[in-house]
């Protein structure tokens, strides 16, 4: 079988409440309905996890709340492996109204080291043989230059490995 690994350079915890409106400059009181490790990746890899396809999710976490995180892939029963950084895995915050409308916050994530794609590239050359499969989805860390992203994608596909690309930073 094709080995699959799912890249998430800025992964995200998805918090979904509820509140019977939202009203501005006021406090709105909210029941947290879900909190799941989240971002592009991470759906992938849960995704493929639900059709029985083996993967390894690499992520890049904040050493703030990353066990958490990954406890959390691990209790959906996805085999992850993090990158720690300093500073902490943004969150997303969707807050669902009785209208059936919704409004998201996202926080901005920890600026990236600017070593990031070099420790990446170390962690992914040692799951990903020749004719594996890596997803790079989702958006770039900040402080994290394309160019480094862009030549880790170059040396994987001289390794022979297929990438799949979804990201606005690419663009």
């Amino acid at each position: 079988a094709m080995k699959i690994v799912t890249l998430t350079l800025s992964p995200a915890f998805d918090i979904h409440c509820t509140a019977d409106e939202l009203v501005l400059d006021h406090e709105n009181i909210a029941a947290v309905t879900d909190r799941d490790a989240g971002g592009k990746g991470v759906n992938i890899s849960r995704a493929l996890h639900a059709y029985g396809v083996a993967n390894t999710a690499v992520i890049v976490a904040g050493e703030e709340n990353g066990e958490a995180f990954l406890s959390s892939l691990a209790r959906a029963g996805i085999e992850a492996v993090a990158i720690y950084t300093p500073g902490r895995i943004r969150e997303n915050i969707t807050v669902h109204t009785a209208n059936g409308k919704e409004t998201r916050l996202s926080f901005q994530g920890s600026p990236a080291p600017l070593d990031l794609m070099g420790r990446v590239a170390a962690v992914t050359d040692a799951l990903c043989p020749s004719g594996s499969l890596l997803t790079l989805t989702g958006r770039v860390p900040d402080g994290l230059p394309l160019d480094s992203v862009k030549d880790y994608v170059r040396a994987l596909q001289a390794r022979g490995v297929r990438v799949v690309i979804d990201s606005r930073s690419f663009s």
